[in-house]
């Protein structure tokens, strides 16, 4: 992931990006206003500043980024009493989710699990392989199915989806 090998060597304070939901009690959260704090940031720079401080701006944003998923997660953890994270998929290549979370999740004594760097890509090839199973039961969907992206996993669990 090239944000985060950029962000190694930049100043993760050089842009205080907004962290959205961090303070609600809900785990819902969403980077739609935190995407477009980047881009407005960008668009109001010039590019040569940008090119200067382009590692800080990679560090601030993964700061902003980790930081929601990291307090959200840990909420849950002690909500659940939850004793072991799994972090999976393109996220889990995150150096900065991986070594914040660990360390936080050690202070409450909850383990973190999370295959190798080479094992978390995007998950487009979990998405495939899911549609072609219900394709190989002849599971298929009509063509007005729409996409519900604030719908929750237990609703969908009851809509069979």
């Amino acid at each position: 992931p090239e944000v985060d090998k950029l962000a190694q060597t930049g100043d993760p304070e050089y842009v205080q990006f907004p962290r959205a939901m961090l303070n609600r009690d809900d785990f819902d959260f969403s980077y739609s206003g935190l995407k477009t704090a980047v881009l407005n940031f960008l668009q109001e720079k010039p590019e040569q500043e940008i090119q200067q401080h382009l590692a800080d701006i990679c560090a601030s944003f993964q700061q902003a980024a980790t930081e929601v998923l990291v307090k959200k997660t840990l909420r849950a953890t002690r909500t659940y009493q939850v004793r072991n994270i799994v972090i999976a998929g393109g996220v889990a290549a995150n150096s900065l989710l991986r070594k914040w979370l660990k360390a936080e999740a050690q202070r409450f004594h909850i383990a973190v699990h999370s295959p190798p760097f080479e094992f978390c890509t995007d998950n487009a090839a979990m998405i495939a392989r899911a549609g072609y199973e219900r394709l190989r039961r002849n599971l298929q969907s009509s063509l007005d199915l729409n996409a519900y992206p604030a719908l929750r996993l237990g609703k969908a669990e009851q809509g069979n989806l």
